[in-house]
């Protein structure tokens, strides 16, 4: 699996282009997480993860809304637990 480099770098640029592309943006952080097998680098991300993910929830579109909801849930999967509340907020 790809790693991006430098990641912070990336991550961070991925919370401010949601705005504009939120699908492209949570893609994009699902497939840093999946990539992340340490696992502690994912604990460093989270504003910016949160970011992405707060912009995809307020969504017009179903679909980014729907991808969002899978990434809080994979995250949860993983023992994250920290994103469940955005799922609340976005109902």
């Amino acid at each position: 699996m790809g790693k991006t480099q430098p990641a912070h770098l990336v991550i961070e640029r991925l919370a401010t282009l949601a705005p504009i592309m939120p699908s492209q943006a949570v893609e994009c952080v699902r497939l840093m997480c999946r990539g992340n097998t340490e696992g502690w680098m994912i604990q460093t991300w989270h504003e910016p993860i949160r970011m992405v993910l707060t912009t995809a929830l307020q969504s017009p579109e179903a679909n980014v809304r729907e991808a969002a909801v899978e990434l809080v849930n994979i995250l949860s999967a993983r023992g994250d637990l920290s994103f469940r509340d955005l799922l609340v907020r976005s109902d």
